[in-house]
């Protein structure tokens, strides 16, 4: 029996499922649950139909010098959305799950003249900003002291991760000021990536997907780009119904090429496994270079590679994701006394193969996961 979309209802769809009997949410824990999602080749939309629940949610607390860039460069993206709409006038700015405050710390530093708030239920830093008001709820839950209508009203990377997407939009919408607008970012279906491995991310939206769900919560999709600061984040503006006219819709993946482009990412890392365990069989000790996000998924769904890795080994520390291997600094460990698995993006591979050679390291003693 197929299932219905949970965003625009179609019985249209088909079941992805990675044979992992593991999965991993975006800050690294590991749950002992199968991937399952299901994409609706109508609106395009990419949906768990189980919702598991993610308890002391923490990704990062903003204090590396990776988190740092981020943060300015989500901030500098929504300031510039914001200098277009909203030319030379003081506004009264809400950002929705600000996880560490960071973003919108960067629009209070750039705009002082504007009041910004920044609604976080589980932060992930005791330290508050003097800057911003953060208020420690969920949306729908804000104190009546801070309700009033914003001119805007943002959240980054924080949709995919609700249960109720529609509400989540009605929620913002009941704090929007008549002529305000709703920035809402969130992972791309453009270009199809890892981030549909992690499990805690319930939704991904298509640019149709998305205007069928604005315009049931009685909003409009007024413009929607792939952001210019990360290629694998999508950008929708929205603004109440009553004051915004239609978008014609663009898609720029065709809903059957996003699905397979997703079995096929899917398939791969099913074998991801099966080859390194091959490439590292009778290698001595195993080192995995990297411990951020790509890391992490490496070290779930490569799991039995990961069995066989003696040190994760790094450039900086600060930063570093939670893995249960110790993190050496590259210079602690001694080059070709066994071999180095390159647990980072497919795109910066050859960047760090230019270090570990720099570094004394042999290219038959590096082991790329991409080939």
């Amino acid at each position: 029996m197929p299932k219905h979309c949970l965003i625009c209802g179609s019985s249209h769809t088909q079941r992805i499922t990675s044979k992992s009997a593991q999965s991993i949410t975006t800050d690294g824990k590991i749950i002992n649950s199968p991937l399952e999602k299901v994409q609706c080749l109508s609106c395009g939309c990419l949906f768990s139909d189980e919702f598991i629940t993610i308890d002391n949610y923490h990704r990062s607390d903003g204090q590396s010098i990776w988190d740092e860039q981020r943060h300015n460069q989500v901030a500098s993206g929504i300031l510039d959305i914001i200098a277009i709409r909203f030319p030379e006038r003081s506004l009264r700015i809400l950002e929705v799950g600000g996880g560490n405050y960071a973003t919108s710390s960067s629009i209070a530093a750039a705009r002082p003249n504007d009041s910004v708030t920044c609604i976080e239920p589980y932060p992930e830093t005791d330290t508050k900003p003097e800057n911003i008001n953060c208020i420690n709820c969920f949306i729908d839950e804000i104190p009546s002291d801070y309700r009033c209508e914003y001119d805007v009203i943002f959240s980054n990377q924080v949709i995919e991760h609700t249960r109720d997407p529609k509400n989540f939009l009605r929620s913002m919408a009941k704090l929007l000021a008549d002529d305000g607008l709703i920035i809402v970012v969130c992972p791309s279906q453009s270009t199809i990536s890892n981030e549909t491995l992690f499990i805690d991310h319930f939704y991904h939206f298509s640019e149709v997907s998305f205007s069928v769900m604005a315009s049931e919560t009685e909003l409009t999709l007024e413009a929607e780009f792939i952001s210019p600061w990360d290629p694998l984040s999508h950008c929708y503006l929205v603004k109440k119904r009553t004051l915004s006219k239609k978008s014609k819709l663009r898609t720029r993946l065709g809903f059957e090429k996003a699905l397979d482009t997703r079995i096929d990412l899917i398939k791969f890392w099913d074998s991801v496994d099966r080859s390194l365990t091959e490439k590292t069989k009778e290698s001595g000790p195993v080192y995995l270079f990297g411990a951020g996000e790509y890391a992490q998924i490496l070290s779930c769904y490569a799991a039995n590679t990961f069995k066989k890795i003696d040190k994760i080994i790094v450039t900086v520390k600060n930063g570093a994701r939670d893995f249960e291997k110790p993190i050496y600094l590259l210079d602690e460990v001694s080059a070709n006394e066994g071999t180095i698995v390159l647990g980072v993006r497919p795109e910066i591979e050859d960047n760090i193969k230019e270090i570990l050679v720099k570094k004394g390291w042999r290219l038959e003693n590096i082991i790329t996961v991409s080939n």
